[in-house]
């Protein structure tokens, strides 16, 4: 009888103690099980299998998931693998469009920044649906650099019209918004209204540098003329030689290739051709460039420089 009851005793602790460890185990198990998912599901996105991250949505992924790689969303991930399908059943499946890796850059960010020569096409298209779902077009990231100014720098000319098109159409809604709603307000009390959303084309970065800066020192003509048929402002910043005139910027880019000196002088013939006036930047005569330290280590840029100037009208100092 004593055995007897011995032996249920260690029984009732052997059970117990194997629901214990059950129990431990159980939550581990499915912890794997998550994150087996989840590879699964991120690895669909940058295969853009539509499809297959459709069915994970159905199965219950939550659609702004993060991965445990780089604790990127699903959209953002969509983004950098320019899988436009699956952007797409993202962002009906109501995906945060501004959601910021830790580089500060949404979805259209990350866009905007890739290499045009990779991937054009789905680049442009990705960039259409998020703006079409009304993505935030002002976002900075820790650099200060929006969209615009991204897409400048990687010199993708599709997006950045697309973008452009995008600022006037956004600004011109909220004009329309304001002046309805404030129809008798001064127009003082509007521009107050409109400020914070008054960014456009003309957006600088956290050195002052703005979208036409980049394209300049990018010597992206193309770029260049993009900008200004989107009506940016040629002689903005023009009190800022060093940090922001895109005169002085085309001026001081000097190259180590014959060709991209010559870039440089057509980019400054351009420039003025289309309204960048030298005098609001600072050359008020040829004595500035003859006298400018870093342009004196370079004689031959300097006087191509000051040639171009001449033929623009810059007189020497009487």
């Amino acid at each position: 009888m004593q055995k007897s009851k011995i032996l249920f005793v260690l029984c009732s602790h052997l059970i117990l103690f194997g629901a214990i460890l059950h129990g431990m185990r159980q939550p581990h198990r499915s912890i794997v099980f998550q994150r087996s998912l989840k590879h699964g599901f991120f690895f669909a996105i940058e295969q853009n299998r539509p499809g297959t991250v459709q069915g994970y949505l159905l199965d219950g992924m939550p659609v702004d998931v993060r991965s445990d790689d780089d604790y990127e969303t699903a959209l953002l991930h969509a983004a950098r693998s320019a899988a436009v399908d699956v952007a797409n059943i993202l962002i009906a499946a109501k995906a945060t469009l501004d959601i910021q890796d830790e580089a500060g850059r949404t979805a259209l960010m990350i866009v905007a920044d890739s290499e045009a020569e990779h991937y054009q096409g789905p680049l442009f298209k990705t960039a259409q649906l998020l703006i079409n779902a009304h993505t935030n077009l002002h976002i900075l990231d820790e650099n200060g650099n929006n969209a615009l100014i991204l897409a400048t720098k990687q010199l993708n000319h599709d997006v950045m019209q697309l973008l452009i098109g995008a600022l006037h159409d956004d600004l011109l809604e909220r004009q329309a918004l304001t002046y309805e709603n404030w129809f008798d307000a001064p127009l003082e009390i509007c521009t107050i209204i409109l400020a914070p959303f008054m960014r456009s084309i003309d957006d600088e970065d956290a050195n002052g540098r703005s979208a036409l800066y980049w394209a300049v020192h990018m010597r992206d003509l193309e770029g260049i003329e993009i900008l200004l048929e989107g009506k940016a402002d040629i002689n903005s910043n023009a009190d800022r030689p060093i940090r922001g005139s895109v005169l002085w910027c085309a001026i001081l880019n000097h190259g180590w290739e014959a060709e991209e000196n010559q870039a440089n002088i057509d980019i400054i013939k351009y420039l003025i051709q289309q309204g960048a006036d030298p005098r609001l930047h600072g050359i008020m005569d040829l004595d500035i460039i003859k006298q400018h330290p870093f342009l004196g280590i370079f004689p031959s840029y300097q006087m191509m420089v000051r040639t171009a100037l001449e033929e623009a009208g810059v007189r020497h100092k009487s």
